[in-house]
C-alpha cells in the first residue's frame, strides 16, 4: 500500500506540473503558431532610433 500510495503521488504531481504547459496560449518562440508572425496590427516596422 505504500509504494502504491508514493506512485499516486508521484502521477499527481508529474500530471499538475504538465497540465500548464499544455496550454495553447501559451507564450511560445516565434508566437504561438510558431509561424514568426505576427497577429498584432498596428504595430511599428522598424524600433526608435538610438541617440
Amino acid at each position: 500500500m505504500r509504494f502504491s500510495l508514493r506512485l499516486t503521488l508521484l502521477g499527481l504531481s508529474l500530471l499538475t506540473t504538465a497540465l500548464p504547459a499544455a496550454d495553447l496560449s501559451w507564450p511560445q518562440w516565434r508566437g504561438a503558431d510558431r509561424t514568426d508572425v505576427s497577429k498584432e496590427t498596428g504595430l511599428l516596422k522598424d524600433g526608435p532610433q538610438q541617440v
